[in-house]
């Protein structure tokens, strides 16, 4: 019998100026960050930002005002 864990990657978020700078482990490079300013709504877009590698993360920089001028609250999720 094998047993299988599923580890779900932890997405890690940092304000800097006006922008989102976005962190998840190396090893989910099969992830996507996605993006929306309505936590519960189905209008999840994926951020097109190329992540860099910065030791063992996924590093994208996001320009809060560009993902929703009018909002004060953008929500990401990693969608696989």
């Amino acid at each position: 019998m094998t047993n299988t864990i599923t580890v779900v990657p932890a997405l890690s978020l940092a304000c800097l100026g006006t922008n989102s700078v976005i962190n998840w482990p190396a090893w989910a490079f099969g992830y996507a960050v996605q993006s929306s300013t309505n936590l519960s709504g189905t209008n999840w877009v994926t951020v097109t930002n190329v992540a860099a590698l910065s030791g063992f993360q996924n590093v994208i920089t996001n320009a809060t005002s560009s993902n929703a001028p009018s909002a004060s609250q953008v929500f990401y999720r990693l969608e696989d």
